[in-house]
């Protein structure tokens, strides 16, 4: 029930970021200045790999194993946030963004599998593709689907609609 919270407010607090077109912390997108919809809209992908992951680890509860690294990607796929703020609110972190993001991100998911081999000699298959699968997603979105023009009319239809 609480990631369900989780999820609709994070809906809601991105679209009325947009709306307003700056974030109040003023690391991602200063006052003053504004960022189109389709941009400021854009963390939401996060919401559904993380949705994923709590529903299977939800369907999977009564395998500890499964259960704790399904709930552990889960998290880790919304730790891209507090990264991007840190990127903002470091002036001289901006120029090496599209190198610290990507690899945060990378770093982060790969910690499952470095736990797995260094405690149990062997890689869960859960922390492998489950980091896999969270990479690919985000790759997908950020690379094939952000750009195009369908999800910026998308965005800008839903920071119009009240």
């Amino acid at each position: 029930m609480l990631s369900a919270a989780f999820i609709v407010t994070t809906w809601f607090v991105l679209v009325e970021g947009a709306r307003r077109g700056f974030d109040l912390g003023g690391d991602l997108v200063p006052r003053g200045t504004t960022v189109d919809p389709g941009t400021f809209l854009a963390p939401a992908e996060a919401l559904v790999p993380f949705g994923v992951f709590v529903a299977a680890a939800v369907w999977w509860r009564r395998r500890p194993a499964v259960h704790k690294r399904l709930m552990m990607l889960a998290m880790l796929t919304t730790a891209g946030a507090p990264v991007a703020h840190l990127i903002g609110h470091w002036a001289a972190l901006r120029p090496l963004a599209l190198l610290i993001g990507p690899g945060s991100h990378i770093m982060l998911l790969s910690l499952l599998s470095i736990h797995d081999r260094l405690s149990q000699g062997r890689i869960h298959p859960v922390s492998l593709w489950g980091g896999v699968v969270s990479f690919g997603w985000t790759f997908l979105f950020f690379i094939v689907i952000a750009p195009t023009s369908a999800w910026h009319a998308f965005a800008a239809w839903i920071v119009r609609s009240r």
